[in-house]
């Protein structure tokens, strides 16, 4: 409860800031970074990924998001980056060759936005707004050395988004609920899309944090 709290004071405190704002204009600089590591977790609950966490901390003002792939053969472990958008992270495998992408965002774009252009669907032309409930910002950028997988990532605070889009089709379209930290409270959904109208499907975890 006191991990709870404090988070709904840090939100409160932006929004009285004058936060919630674009950082920039032009898309080609950020400021406003939060200088400060918080405790905040999120965890799938359900489904063939649950007990996985896909928040796991701010740190040097970045959030770390992990986004679970399973068996995904177009992918290989390594470092990768969005230096443009001071987004940087790697791809992960386990013992079974089970893949898992950490990215590390930085944390003002959570809780702020930024100045980035607008998005109305997904990569599979899935619309946001069945997950959005504003405009949503939004950049991709590859995680693999070919460019075959790539990352979006959305912002529409208090709401963010990743998208993992990959060739490897997961066949079939499932959600399941994602709570904040150890707690009950429902916060999003970690989802898979199969291709769609030719388009590569993926993973997607979206968030909405308490206001």
């Amino acid at each position: 409860m006191k991990k709870l709290t404090s988070l709904f004071l840090l939100l409160l405190l932006n929004a009285c800031s004058g936060g919630f704002q674009p950082s920039s204009s032009d898309g080609s600089s950020f400021d406003g970074d939060i200088p400060f590591s918080s405790d905040i977790t999120a965890t799938i609950v359900t489904g063939p990924f649950e007990g996985q966490v896909v928040i796991n901390q701010v740190q040097n003002s970045k959030i770390q998001i992990l986004i679970p792939l399973g068996i995904n053969n177009f992918l290989t472990p390594g470092a990768f980056s969005a230096e443009n958008l001071q987004i940087s992270g790697r791809v992960l495998a386990d013992n079974n060759q089970a893949k898992l992408v950490e990215l590390n965002i930085p944390y003002s774009y959570v809780l702020r936005g930024v100045s980035l252009p607008i998005r109305q669907q997904l990569p599979t032309g899935e619309s946001l707004s069945s997950y959005f409930s504003n405009s949503v910002a939004s950049a991709q950028f590859p995680i693999d050395p070919s460019g075959q997988v790539q990352a979006h990532v959305y912002f529409s605070p208090p709401q963010f988004g990743v998208f993992i889009q990959t060739p490897f089709d997961q066949t079939n379209a499932r959600q399941y609920q994602v709570n904040y930290g150890t707690s009950f409270m429902d916060i999003g959904r970690f989802s898979t899309h199969p291709h769609l109208n030719g388009l590569n499907g993926g993973m997607f975890l979206f968030i909405s944090l308490p206001q």
